[in-house]
């Protein structure tokens, strides 16, 4: 027959464990500790092992001492179960390992990328300055530009209107000079009449 012997996992969940050793046994309904209800837990074996005079009844009543072969047993099951604990432990431990140093790699590259972030700000910041900036200069040079272009403009209208005045004033004078010549060609026509 099987042994059904409660134990508590290390999830703290409750399951059975089944021992071959030719007689159904169970535990005594006395809990393990007084005032408690729980099942029997591991811990509780290991306690019980180690007590002088740790008793179990089978389904029959016979009590059996911790000399026979169901505490030895017990304890290479226990001694088994630790060691399958212990080598879970390490290598829960290894992997906290692993994610503290993955964490701690991802706090210094997050602070990298904060510095960065920060410096890329700083830049975008004096980026707009510097247009901000030219954009003014630009703008002025523009108005200057415009102003020069419209005082230009005028002043090339006040040329072109004095070149005006002047083409009619040299039109006057030509005028003048061919009446005048015109004058000089018939006196002296007279002047050679005259002298004839």
């Amino acid at each position: 027959m099987e042994l059904l012997r409660g134990r508590e996992t290390s999830a703290g969940m409750t399951s059975k464990t089944k021992w071959n050793t030719g007689q159904l046994f169970r535990p005594q309904t006395t809990p393990p500790v007084s005032g408690t209800d729980r099942p029997i837990t591991c811990l509780d074996h290991i306690k019980t092992h180690l007590m002088s005079y740790s008793k179990f009844s089978d389904a029959n009543g016979a009590v059996i001492n911790e000399n026979t072969c169901l505490n030895a047993a017990l304890i290479k099951n226990v001694r088994k179960r630790m060691a399958g604990m212990n080598k879970h432990i390490a290598k829960y431990k290894k992997a906290n390992t692993s994610l503290v140093r993955e964490n701690a790699y991802l706090k210094n590259r997050q602070a990298r990328m904060t510095k960065s972030q920060k410096r890329q700000k700083k830049t975008l910041v004096d980026l707009k300055h510097k247009y901000n900036e030219l954009t003014d200069k630009a703008s002025g040079l523009s108005n200057l530009l415009m102003e020069s272009y419209v005082q230009l403009q005028e002043r090339n209208t006040e040329l072109e209107a004095s070149n005006a005045l002047l083409r009619e004033r040299n039109a006057v004078l030509e005028n003048e000079s061919n009446a005048r010549d015109e004058v000089n060609k018939e006196n002296g026509h007279e002047l050679d009449q005259a002298k004839i």
